[in-house]
């Protein structure tokens, strides 16, 4: 095994077909990983084109897998050289590209090839890395092997539901009287007021995707999201980004809207990745003219039990941790890690261990001031 850095803005046929055949045969299930969703996220992302393809390959030349990754003097507020796993601000899942069966041989190819890389990082930082993929519990195991020191710089969970018999009842649960008593009423109310039951509608027709992205993004854009500057459609990248993310899931199946409507209005909608393990939460937003109806927990509400009733796999709400809404409505968790990982020579790895000490300080005494 060996690592090559590949140029993703100028690759070749061949490598091209190399990462197609890896993305067919991947391990886990993270469709921010797959080549061609990786291929949009770069072409409109990397706006400076800073990014590489870290790629581990066998003795015959086959991709075993792929890490887009950039170099950066600093690691949150502190000077520190790193090499820095790439992605951006839409991308909720850094676990890298992986051959099925080949996690272990990955992770010690890269981080053998990354002690050889010249330049100062001192370091491999990892971002958003969810602890049950099977990619990212090989990296712990070999780490745990090696002997290389590493430090978990942030752990944290937010809300899924995991597939099983009892996912409805533990939303059910979840779900309190008081709360759900809340919502049936505004959903009464709602439906009074603009004459018409509210209803759900969920589709993974391209056609019908194709249409109901426009009327997305005029949403968001009317709302907070576009008072505050981050709405999609306020940059001509990020704009570019979403569509043909959107029609290039669609056309594959693994895309669906949901959107809550009454009297032919679209109250809220929301976008998500359908996987074979793992489906995922994409991007939401509601009509700001129905914000005192709650709109988005209502789209929420009836999404849970939509979810729960097919039963197709586990799904990942892709939302900040600290997001009450769906926190009080989906009962369960999955955990994930930030991290950053000691490279280089004997030199190097005592930086790594003494920035890492003083890391640690610092979270010690931050508290107390």
């Amino acid at each position: 095994m060996h690592l090559r850095l590949v140029d993703p803005h100028r690759i070749d046929p061949a490598d091209e077909a190399q990462w197609d055949d890896l993305g067919h045969n991947r391990s886990g299930d993270s469709v921010f990983a797959e080549p061609w969703l990786m291929r949009i996220s770069l072409a409109h992302c990397d706006r400076d084109k800073r990014a590489v393809l870290a790629v581990v390959v066998d003795i015959a030349g086959k991709w075993l897998g792929v890490l887009p990754v950039h170099r950066s003097w600093r690691h949150g507020r502190a000077i520190w050289p790193n090499l820095s796993s790439w992605q951006h601000a839409n991308q909720f899942n850094g676990t890298p590209l992986v051959r099925a069966g080949y996690e272990v041989q990955f992770w010690r190819g890269l981080l053998a090839g990354v002690d050889r890389t010249d330049g100062p990082a001192v370091s491999l930082c990892m971002q958003g890395l969810p602890a049950d993929d099977p990619a990212n519990e090989a990296l712990v195991r070999v780490l745990a092997e090696e002997g290389r020191s590493w430090r978990i710089s942030r752990r944290y969970s937010r809300a899924c539901i995991h597939a099983d018999r009892n996912a409805s009842a533990r939303a059910e649960a979840a779900f309190k009287p008081k709360l759900r008593r809340r919502l049936e009423s505004l959903e009464r109310q709602l439906g009074e007021e603009v004459g018409d039951p509210v209803h759900l509608h969920s589709s993974r027709d391209p056609e019908v995707i194709l249409q109901l992205i426009g009327r997305f993004l005029a949403i968001e854009a009317a709302g907070w999201k576009g008072s505050a500057g981050s709405a999609l459609d306020r940059d001509v990248a990020t704009r570019a980004f979403f569509t043909q993310a959107a029609h290039a899931a669609a056309v594959r199946g693994r895309f669906e809207v949901s959107w809550l409507e009454a009297a032919g209005q679209c109250i809220a909608m929301t976008t998500q990745f359908i996987g074979s393990e793992w489906s995922c939460g994409f991007k939401r937003a509601h009509d700001e003219k129905f914000a005192r109806f709650a709109p988005g927990q209502l789209l929420l509400k009836n999404l849970t039990r939509l979810i729960c009733e097919r039963g197709e796999g586990h799904f990942d709400s892709s939302a900040s941790p600290d997001q009450e809404s769906i926190n009080r409505m989906w009962p369960d968790r999955r955990e994930l890690f930030d991290c950053h990982i000691a490279i280089g020579g004997r030199g190097r790895r005592l930086v790594h261990g003494g920035l890492s000490g003083l890391q640690s300080l610092w979270h010690a005494v931050k508290p107390v001031r």
